[in-house]
Order: structure tokens, then C-alpha cells, then sequence
């Protein structure tokens, strides 16, 4: 990945594994219920790859060490464009200025994108600044992202148990 963006005091830059715990409640701030076994797993597996297909960015402001706002990435193949880089997990939490934070992080992911030889960059944004923000960045609706939360699988029974019904 190329270099760092720098704003006047914002500094992005790839995730330090050191930091995995401090980024933590950060990211609460995206997905309010994973826990921090979740977390690390999610951030060590995202970043364990060498060759930048993956990983999180993280902006600080110079003055402060500590994270202001952060992202995760990913390459994906894609029928349209051949590669796209996936974007989620966007989060800005800067009491000065958070427009400017997701600013550089956008910035940022046009680097990757770029590096990584991709045309397109798809985003999945939880929430309206967000959206906001990313619109003054060039990006655009490109159509609706719908999940469905599937309940835990129910003990199957094999061949051999007696299944009781209902009575």
C-alpha cells in the first residue's frame, strides 16, 4: 500500500497489530455487539495476509495517538469490474471534526483501491454521515444491501434417534 494520507493533523494509516485492544472500543462504535475475542479474531484474520488484499485503515490525530476513526477492506471478485475493494466497518469518532476523518479515510481507500489494480470501490455504509460524506467523495447508490440474520440450526436427528412429536 502506498504511503500514508496525511490531512493537516490526520494521519491514515494500515492497522498495527499492537494496537488490536485500543481500536477495540472504536469499533464497538460500528457493531455494538461483538465482544473482544471477536474483535481480535476478526482484526488478526483481516490483517494476516501480506499481500494488501486486506486489512483496516486508521486515522489519529497527530496530536493524539489514539484512533479517531477506522475501516476494514477487502478485495472481491466482481462480474462487472473484475475486482472491487469492499469497504465496511466505516467509523468516525472525532469530536473535532468527523467529516474529515471519514475525508482521509476515503482518501485512503482510493490509494488501496488503486494499488490493488481495482476500478470500483463498493461500500457498505451504516449510517447516513457516512453515506453524506461519501457522496462529496465521488461515490454514488449503486443499488440496496439486504442481510438476513439466520436463527442458530436446530439439532438434527439422525437416522437411528427416536424423534418425538408433538402431540
Amino acid at each position: 500500500m502506498t504511503g500514508l494520507t496525511l490531512l493537516p493533523d490526520l494521519i491514515v494509516e494500515p492497522f498495527n497489530r499492537a494496537d488490536v485492544r485500543v481500536l477495540f472500543p472504536l469499533m464497538r462504535l460500528a457493531e455494538p455487539d461483538i465482544d473482544l475475542p471477536r474483535w481480535m479474531a476478526f482484526a488478526t484474520k483481516l490483517t494476516r495476509r501480506r499481500d494488501g488484499k486486506a486489512g483496516i485503515l486508521v486515522a489519529r490525530r497527530s496530536v493524539r495517538r489514539f484512533p479517531c476513526g477506522a475501516v476494514s477492506y477487502r478485495l472481491l471478485d466482481d462480474l462487472r469490474h473484475g475486482s472491487v475493494l469492499l469497504v465496511e466497518h466505516f467509523v468516525a469518532a472525532d469530536p473535532i471534526d468527523p467529516q474529515s476523518v471519514l475525508r482521509a479515510l476515503s482518501g485512503q481507500l482510493d490509494v488501496v483501491a488503486r494499488d490493488l489494480g481495482c476500478p470500483a470501490i463498493r461500500v457498505l455504509s451504516p449510517d447516513g454521515r457516512t453515506t453524506v460524506e461519501l457522496r462529496r467523495a465521488g461515490h454514488e447508490g449503486a443499488g440496496m444491501v439486504m442481510s438476513k440474520i439466520l436463527p442458530p440450526p436446530q439439532k438434527e436427528h439422525t437416522a437411528f434417534e427416536a424423534v418425538q412429536l408433538p402431540r
